[in-house]
């Protein structure tokens, strides 16, 4: 099930806000004890079953249990009450794990029943692995795409859906042009400079190693960066811990720009160098702890199924506690972790 919301206020808890820009709908034909069990000041339903409520710009939808079988579609909402939205509307999009046919059913519904206002689908929610293919080619001009989560009290550092920037860096250049006219401006400058630094890094390795096998890729691109990119120590308190206003020191983009980040800035700028379309060497996060301190570093799968730990900032004392991106790679991919081997670099 495809679902659009919005968390109001702090904390885990979603819920309706009550003073939200509505017009009720003609000829609801609820009965009083079902209007009793639901919000209806601010929230509709459509034919499948979902649930819309408006928001502060923001149109949510949770699962609907009351009323399977009535109201209007998003569009048909927004194309036949139209004074109810006056701004660009954002769709917040989750799906569930690695699925896009629920993203995918929104975007040929957008693309079949056309509005003139702008949208956007926020895909911050959303989790990627590298073999999804989304179906945006027929989205309208006026419908954009964002992967940027909100920003940290550092204005230079927006948070960014990290599956989503790795699976653009897999695109092949076609599919990626087209991504890049379908994401909004700050989104799509984003993208381009991680591309940017994928593209000029390929041309940079020697003709060799773009040949070699993955583990001859995988050295070469972690001895450029132990060599090239040293630990920002400006950005970590003396404990060691990382400063809240310095998290852009955990950016790929800036710690490459800056020849310096930390741990996880590291990491992240040796996996955007080799996992993309050009070097295709699946590398992965991990995070854990290195003595007190949390802890990020990376993890190579070779072409036999042997993994390699490698760390940049060669922690000894490590403890890992989450292998998710590996493991998620694994589960759709017909590597046996079970079956593979590790070697600490």
């Amino acid at each position: 099930m495809l679902a659009i919301f919005k968390n109001i206020g702090k904390g885990t808890s979603y819920e309706f806000n009550k003073h939200a820009l509505y017009t009720p709908l003609p000829s609801r034909n609820r009965s009083e004890e079902k209007v009793k069990m639901s919000e209806i000041d601010n929230e509709w339903c459509d034919k499948h079953g979902n649930k819309y409520n408006l928001s502060d710009n923001i149109l949510l939808i949770t699962a609907n249990e009351f009323f399977p079988n009535e109201g209007y579609s998003v569009i048909d909402y927004i194309n036949e009450i139209p004074e109810s939205v006056d701004v660009t509307i954002m769709l917040k999009v989750k799906t569930k794990k690695n699925e896009v046919a629920g993203f995918n059913e929104l975007c040929n519904m957008l693309s079949t029943y056309p509005t003139k206002k702008d949208l956007i689908l926020n895909v911050t929610e959303m989790e990627f692995c590298e073999t999804m293919s989304l179906d945006i080619d027929e989205l309208p001009s006026n419908i954009k795409i964002t992967s940027q989560m909100d920003r940290t009290l550092n204005e230079n550092f927006i948070f960014s859906n990290q599956s989503f920037e790795s699976w653009a860096m897999n695109c092949n250049d076609k599919d990626f042009s087209l991504l890049l006219s379908k994401l909004t401006p700050q989104t799509a400058e984003r993208i381009s400079r991680m591309r940017k630094i994928c593209t000029n890094f390929y041309i940079y390795t020697p003709d060799a190693i773009k040949s070699a096998s993955n583990y001859q890729k995988t050295l070469f691109a972690y001895d450029w960066c132990c060599t090239n990119v040293n630990y920002d120590t400006s950005a970590t308190n003396a404990d060691g811990t990382l400063k809240y206003e310095r998290k852009d020191s955990q950016d790929p983009i800036v710690t490459f720009e800056n020849r310096m980040g930390v741990c996880e800035g590291r990491a992240r700028l040796l996996k955007l160098l080799l996992n993309n379309f050009y070097m295709r060497v699946p590398c992965f996060l991990v995070k854990g702890m290195s003595g007190r301190l949390q802890h990020t570093w990376n993890e190579i799968l070779l072409e036999n199924d042997t993994i390699i730990d490698l760390d940049i900032s060669k922690q000894k004392n490590r403890i890992a506690n989450n292998h998710s991106e590996l493991a998620a790679y694994q589960d759709g991919s017909e590597s046996n972790k079970s079956s593979s081997k590790r070697i600490i670099m």
